[in-house]
């Protein structure tokens, strides 16, 4: 079975990472994500718990139909030089990895095949979490099932 590694942090999971999970899976038999800073939450740049974040991306693929994953939070360690490591240490082997993020790119690219992944529509969690404290819809740039955890919880 051919895996590759899909890391992010998913602030929240948009259709960009939607989009990324299904060109990985024309490629791999299955896709390992690693919900990265899983420890970190309630802050600007990490609003959603690692469970609030897995339960959105678990629905959302259900819902598009995919079942070849598996979801793993990663908290952070703060140390690049082991970074690798800790991830490995938490999940299945891998073959690939597949990111649009330099950092990854750059410590993952010493042992394993990296395929870059380009922005989705422009699609950046930064500019949605933004709209989110504007008051703004996001619907359209997230899987339904994330529109819907994110309507119910600003309630």
């Amino acid at each position: 079975m051919k895996r590759a590694l899909f890391l992010g942090r998913f602030q929240p999971f948009h259709n960009g990472h939607l989009w990324a999970v299904k060109q990985t899976l024309k490629e791999f038999d299955e896709v390992i994500i690693v919900i990265g800073s899983a420890q970190q939450s309630n802050t600007e740049d990490n609003p959603l718990d690692a469970k609030a974040r897995e339960s959105m991306i678990r629905q959302s693929l259900k819902e598009a139909g995919i079942s070849s994953f598996s979801i793993h939070p990663v908290d952070d360690i703060n140390s690049d030089d082991e970074y690798v490591s800790h991830v490995e240490s938490f999940v299945p082997k891998f073959d690939a990895v597949f990111t649009g993020n330099q950092l990854t790119e750059e410590l993952f690219g010493k042992g394993y095949d990296i395929r870059k992944l380009k922005k989705y529509r422009n699609l950046s969690a930064t500019k949605l979490r933004e709209m989110l404290e504007q008051g703004k819809d996001i619907s359209e740039h997230v899987p339904p099932a994330v529109a819907r955890a994110l309507s119910s919880r600003s309630r």
